[in-house]
């Protein structure tokens, strides 16, 4: 098991390698192989190394490679992907231990986590990713960037070109309060 749900609303569902689909709901195991498809709806994931993902609507996101025994020993591995859509990370044992082990794909980009905490957006215009702390880095084969803590980093659709620091923030709201009555 590479994580379980810890929250979920408006029903996303969990696929696993095989095309299956069965709900996200709190408590549900995700392992290797697994994509979260959040939909309208939004889901947190709490991984084994203590990281959590908490992703926002119309995400789609996968557990590529997993490997955690419980303690850093040289083996420990986090290869996620996300396909579309935006989440917020802070990165667990993995990412704090061997910050070359913890790596996020995308279309157009590989980000990799040489800190603990960002946020990063995939829609058609590319990668968008934010560092909240530590120092982050944006690679494609047109490069690659370094994103500190509270700069933003861009990788378009093209691979051939270099991936740059922004202005552009990935698009991460908070959840929204449902008032009552």
């Amino acid at each position: 098991q590479a994580a379980r749900i810890e929250f979920a609303t408006s029903e996303p569902v969990i696929v696993s390698a095989d095309g299956r689909e069965r709900p996200a709901r709190k408590g549900e195991a995700v392992i290797t192989g697994d994509r979260v498809l959040t939909r309208s709806g939004r889901a947190q994931l709490a991984f084994s190394d203590g990281a959590f993902v908490s992703l926002q609507p119309n995400t789609d996101f996968g557990v590529t490679e997993y490997n955690f025994t419980g303690k850093a020993d040289g083996g420990e591995k986090s290869v996620l992907s996300l396909v579309r859509g935006a989440l917020r990370t802070v990165t667990g044992l993995i990412g704090r231990g061997n910050r070359d082990a913890y790596v996020m794909r995308t279309p157009s980009a590989t980000i990799g986590i040489r800190g603990t905490g960002g946020r990063i957006e995939v829609d058609d215009r590319g990668t968008f990713v934010s560092g909240t702390s530590g120092t982050w880095f944006v690679s494609s084969p047109g490069g690659s960037v370094d994103i500190p803590a509270g700069s933003n980093g861009f990788a378009g659709p093209n691979p051939k070109d270099p991936p740059r620091r922004t202005s552009t923030e990935p698009n991460t709201p908070p959840a929204t309060v449902p008032l009552a009555g």
